[in-house]
């Protein structure tokens, strides 16, 4: 039960530190973020007619 908790108040602090990067950056995205890709993104797959589906670590997913 003690381990949970540690594990619990350790994803919060990620997400707090996630939250708060995510502030200080400006609105627009001009450039690749690699942190920020690692953060967002489970797996990005191209599929046999060229589009993409990229699963993000929420379960979402969205093809183009």
């Amino acid at each position: 039960m003690e381990a949970a908790k540690r594990e619990r108040i350790g994803k919060a602090k990620t997400i707090d530190g996630f939250i708060k990067d995510i502030k200080s950056r400006p609105l627009v995205i001009t450039e690749f973020d690699e942190k920020l890709w690692l953060a967002v993104i489970d797996t990005a797959m191209v599929n046999q007619d060229g589009t993409m589906t990229f699963r993000f670590k929420n379960a979402s997913e969205i093809t183009a």
